[in-house]
């Protein structure tokens, strides 16, 4: 939830917003050094991170494709804010000062079947 929020996002919040549409195709590939993580990518640029929840059933594969974009949401500093109470996370201390000052990330919803 908090990758675009980040660092470790880099650039990503303004390639969602000048390039990222609904429809648009996406995959799902694997990086693996000390930790592995799966990233989002969409025409080869990383724009999210898959959560460790969301990677538990992928560990034998390298990458998924037949994904598309179905929504980009807008997701606030204060909501954040909320959810970690509400769910005992902590995704709020992660944001960057940038982003909370611009009190916003992207959040990307997509759908598909992977193969």
């Amino acid at each position: 939830m908090y990758w675009s929020a980040s660092n470790f996002g880099g650039n990503s919040f303004d390639y969602i917003r000048d390039n990222v549409r609904i429809g648009d195709s996406i995959y799902l590939q694997k990086f693996e050094s000390v930790f592995t993580f799966w990233y989002v990518i969409h025409k080869y640029q990383k724009i999210a991170l898959l959560s460790k929840s969301a990677i538990k059933s992928l560990n034998d594969l390298e990458k998924l494709s037949g994904f598309v974009v179905s929504s980009v949401y807008i997701n606030t500093y204060e909501e954040t804010q909320k959810s970690d109470e509400v769910n005992g996370t902590d995704y709020g201390s992660k944001w960057t000062q940038s982003a909370k000052e611009r009190g916003y990330i992207y959040l990307i919803d997509f759908s598909g079947f992977g193969n």
